[in-house]
């Protein structure tokens, strides 16, 4: 019924996956991150510049009722790591976090990031697809299998 779930949400991001090389870098040309305004004048700033980059990453292996998992903690802190130390974002780590801990630390980001942040969300724990339903959903450390009150919906986290 669930499966291990390994995701990444972008939000607001403008570059694809961990990548921030734009494919112009591969031939020598000039590479600049974020949407180019086609009538943007070579002397004027760019209003559509992305601003900082900010990531939540959750990797939770001590479940309460679901089987416990061997590498979603570490599989999180070397992508925090990652995005940290070699693309220099601002990371938020969550481990073995809870329903609540999830939806907590995005209310507070949807709170504090200013205008024309990227953040980009890492989970990596148990999950669960509906196909019937065609819905998918994150299962924080305290969800039961067969109650899915604690379950998160992908659809909500994208929203």
């Amino acid at each position: 019924m669930h499966n291990c779930l390994r995701q990444i949400v972008v939000i607001n991001l403008l570059f694809a996956a961990l990548s921030l090389h734009s494919p112009h870098a591969l031939y020598g040309q000039k590479t600049t991150r974020g949407v180019i305004d086609a009538g943007k004048t070579s002397s004027g700033a760019n209003a559509l510049e992305p601003g900082s980059y900010y990531a939540l990453v959750i990797g939770n292996n001590n479940y309460k009722y679901l089987t416990k998992l061997q590498t979603a903690v570490n599989d999180a802190k070397d992508v925090a790591q990652i995005l940290r130390d070699t693309y220099g974002f601002s990371v938020k780590v969550l481990y073995d976090a809870t329903r609540d801990d999830i939806l907590t630390a995005l209310v507070e980001y949807r709170k504090s990031l200013p205008v024309r942040s990227n953040l980009l969300i890492y989970y990596a724990g148990h999950g669960y697809e509906d196909r019937v339903a065609e819905s998918a959903y994150w299962l924080p450390i305290d969800a039961d299998r067969d109650n899915n009150q604690n379950w998160i919906s992908a659809d909500d986290i994208t929203r």
